[in-house]
């Protein structure tokens, strides 16, 4: 997760696939800066007590839009799940849930830094302790925050997002290969620096905590915030973009991006040549940006989602795994339908052309009712089933009803990126 004010080393800096994005990619992109309480109490981002015995594997399950959840229970309460957010050092608990976790309330004022300014999250609570799997971590501060509009993103309820503050005692791993979460008391063995299947890399720790790693992108280091919980494989900054000198301005994706604290938008490109991860090739990548923010770069779900990610806070370095180290990508253009629809029982109400689009060119009118694509009913398709008839044919054909007639119209998809 990407976030407000930040400096890693004394410098500032900032951060499933981008075709998710276009209908529901969800980032949480201020949770990384950290929470600062006005009152007495602060957050603690370490666990007082951290039980591991040995190490402990859990199923670690992908969304649709690339963050990873796992199963994890709170102060004895049923399970629920929770989004492992290395982007982040905070434990976040939904507010809708607080009634059956039941912690213990410490102040009634979380104020977040972010970049449009101080959001005040709400309450701060005691959580006894934390179960993730046979580990249990105990004495931990959590923000109790509205998850709302992240769960309409995600289509499911969560019990809040785990931080790395959580995982301050142990190593952990995220192996996306496998679908798997490893945690690792830190006496365990320790890596090989050398292997023909894995990478080490350095870490550097922002001001609250947020791991950051090396990239190379045309010969110059970029630290990037290594971030589970954005979508995209890349983020960069304003200056790293303007430093690309792109053939092609970013275009700006339909719609918004939902997090907790509201909808941001976001602008995607190409990225000339390659990133490299170490010794791990990117070949032009698509990266996305916003000119309105001061994101620092970052490194998310798609791009991770090709290795099992170890995390050593203490030792301040990152492993990748991944037996194939051929290059990665160059992945597919950016497509999309072309017009804004809003769902109304059976029809899909067209209600304008996204910013690249006319809808004299797609054949369309603002107010066709849509009742089919490809002859699925519209009721039929939810937004990744639209995406993925638009990545698979260069043209759709839509039953519209226009004017109280019906008819079949031939809509090309639009390109967004190349």
């Amino acid at each position: 997760m990407n976030a407000g004010k930040w400096a890693v080393d004394g410098e500032d800096h900032r951060p499933r696939t981008v075709r998710a994005a276009l209908f529901a990619f969800v980032i949480l992109p201020w949770l990384g800066c950290g929470l600062g309480c006005k009152s007495d109490v602060s957050m603690r981002l370490a666990p007082l007590r951290s039980i591991l015995e040995g190490p402990v594997r859990l199923r670690m399950d992908q969304t649709s839009v690339g963050l990873p959840l796992i199963e994890a229970r709170v102060n004895r309460a049923p399970p629920r799940l929770f989004v492992v957010d290395t982007g982040t050092t905070d434990l976040i608990l939904s507010r809708k849930l607080i009634g059956e976790t039941q912690p213990l309330a410490l102040a009634t004022s979380c104020v977040m830094e972010t970049p449009t300014g101080p959001k005040n999250l709400g309450p701060v609570a005691r959580v006894e302790s934390l179960q993730i799997g046979s580990a249990s971590f105990h004495g931990l501060n959590a923000g109790v925050v509205d998850l709302s509009n992240l769960e309409a993103g995600m289509g499911c309820e969560l019990g809040g997002v785990i931080g790395m503050g959580v995982f301050a005692d142990c190593r952990v791993t995220l192996d996306y290969p496998r679908s798997e979460l490893v945690l690792e008391p830190l006496s365990d063995a320790e890596w090989s620096e050398k292997s023909r299947d894995a990478a080490v890399v350095p870490l550097r720790l922002s001001n609250t905590g947020v791991p950051f790693i090396p990239l190379r992108i045309r010969g110059a280091t970029v630290w990037a915030m290594l971030d589970s919980g954005y979508g995209s494989a890349f983020w960069l900054s304003r200056d790293t973009v303007s430093s690309l000198h792109l053939e092609e301005a970013p275009i700006r994706l339909p719609g918004y991006d939902p997090t907790f604290l509201g909808n941001v938008s976001s602008f995607a490109f190409r990225v000339p040549g390659s990133v490299f991860l170490g010794p791990y090739e990117f070949v032009a990548p698509i990266a996305l940006t916003n000119f309105g923010s001061s994101r620092t770069p970052g490194i998310g779900h798609d791009a991770l989602r090709h290795f099992a990610v170890t995390i050593d806070l203490q030792k301040k370095r990152v492993r990748f795994a991944r037996p194939d180290a051929t290059p990665i990508g160059p992945p597919p253009p950016v497509r999309h339908w072309g017009f804004y629809f809003q769902k109304e029982g059976n029809f899909g109400h067209i209600t304008g052309p996204i910013e690249v689009a006319n809808l004299d060119r797609l054949g369309l009118e603002v107010d066709d009712r849509v009742t089919a694509v490809n002859g699925v009913a519209i009721s039929q398709l939810s937004g990744p089933d639209l995406q993925r008839l638009v990545d698979a044919h260069d043209m759709l054909f839509l039953t519209v009803i226009r004017r109280e007639r019906e008819m079949l119209v031939r809509v090309p998809v639009t390109i967004l990126v190349r």
